[in-house]
């Protein structure tokens, strides 16, 4: 096959994405699977994570943050360990905006943003016994998450299956930080009755 008949087969309207059919998807996507690989990109992503650890340092919500910057961390530690590991390629599909260098399992996009809203949601729902307030916090978390992973998939940069990896990652991610946490706290001197 020429590079010409090649690339003619690559088009939008020549092949389809994650098993859907290709016509839902074009050159000029909806406003919101435009703007959400912006404005939730990797770094927006992590330095939004960076500012609510430290307001929640400073408001005293110690084991809060100390949760949510473990969570990161084990998210991007064992993010990059797997996609040099695995090496997955990503779909052969024209892709709306340019490719990061790592590669397609899992989406570290998602993993990441569910470290961040999922664990805003969970810290949330420690803080507040309003029950209109934990729904919201909750309902924006899956909102946002699911946007972030819709994206990746609409924009030919992964596979559903790396969306989904990428979920299991945060959340599991969240899960051990929470666990870790909770873990020294409990054998720390301070929280013996009595101790100073």
């Amino acid at each position: 096959m020429t590079n010409s008949a090649s690339e003619a087969a690559l088009t939008p309207q020549a092949r389809p994405l994650g098993g859907a059919p290709d016509a839902v998807r074009s050159s000029e996507p909806h406003p919101v699977l435009k703007a959400a690989p912006w404005a939730l990109n990797a770094t927006p992503v992590v330095v939004m994570s960076l500012v609510a650890v430290v307001v929640l340092w400073f408001k005293r919500c110690r084991h809060d943050a100390a949760m949510l910057a473990l969570a990161l961390t084990l998210e991007i530690t064992v993010f990059l360990s797997v996609t040099f590991v695995v090496a997955r390629p990503r779909p052969h599909v024209p892709r709306l905006n340019l490719t990061p260098s790592t590669s397609s399992f899992p989406s570290g996009h998602t993993a990441a943003a569910t470290v961040l809203f999922a664990g805003l949601a969970v810290i949330a729902l420690r803080h507040t016994a309003s029950h209109t307030v934990r729904r919201a916090a909750v309902a924006l978390a899956a909102l946002l998450i699911v946007t972030v992973g819709a994206a990746r998939v609409y924009r030919g940069l992964h596979h559903p299956t790396d969306v989904a990896a990428g979920l299991v990652l945060g959340l599991a991610s969240l899960i051990v930080a929470g666990y870790a946490v909770r873990a020294f706290v409990a054998a720390s001197p301070r929280s013996v009755p009595g101790a100073p």
